[in-house]
């Protein structure tokens, strides 16, 4: 069943409570030992539903962009992720489509030296974008319930600063809808491979 946008903002607003409550009660019992992370990052969206079935060797590339803020400590982690990726179905003519996600993620993430492996999964909005321009102009947003996991590594070369390599697989809990119709057996998918700095306070 589709969820209309006011159960969609009531289940962010749900998500985003819970991650305050988690940061708070992660902040009181080791204020000590939690850094806030904040990280810039591109990469390319690839695979399920992308235009670029593989990430290497696709004439359909297209740079997606993103930022994610949290709080870390010796072991857990959480972060809030938004990302935007222009033409993730693919480039046709008279056709133009986007993602944008904005997710909630729970990190394990220890420290290793000055390295930072994590695993991370999470819950939020998936928000796609399909416009038509080829007959007129049809715009087509539709906002969804859904997932992501993957993991990656983070490095810090000083006492601030750090570089990140990071692998998304991202879900959406229902169909897609155009036009108005839900399309059968739609959910999207796709994987999401990124790099970025990572600037600690």
């Amino acid at each position: 069943m589709k969820l209309t946008s006011r159960a969609v903002s009531r289940r962010m607003l749900v998500l985003g409570s819970i991650a305050i409550g988690i940061t708070i009660a992660m902040t009181s019992q080791a204020q000590a030992q939690v850094n806030i992370l904040v990280s810039p990052m591109v990469g390319y969206d690839f695979g399920g539903n992308a235009g670029c079935p593989r990430l290497n060797a696709c004439q359909d590339n297209r740079v997606n962009t993103g930022v994610s803020a949290g709080a870390v400590g010796n072991l857990f982690g959480l972060e809030e992720e938004m990302a935007y990726a222009p033409d993730i179905f693919g480039h046709a003519p008279g056709m133009s489509s986007s993602v944008f996600t904005l997710m909630i993620n729970g990190l394990l993430i220890p420290r290793v030296g000055p390295l930072r492996p994590y695993a991370l999964a999470g819950m939020g909005l998936i928000r796609t974008h399909i416009q038509l321009t080829t007959t007129g102009t049809f715009a087509t947003p539709d906002s969804d319930f859904g997932w992501d996991a993957g993991g990656g590594l983070i490095g810090f070369v000083s006492g601030r600063l750090g570089a990140r390599g990071d692998l998304r697989y991202f879900r959406s809990a229902q169909d897609t809808a155009v036009l108005g119709f839900t399309l059968p057996d739609s959910k999207l998918d796709f994987w999401r491979a990124s790099a970025g700095i990572v600037l600690k306070f």
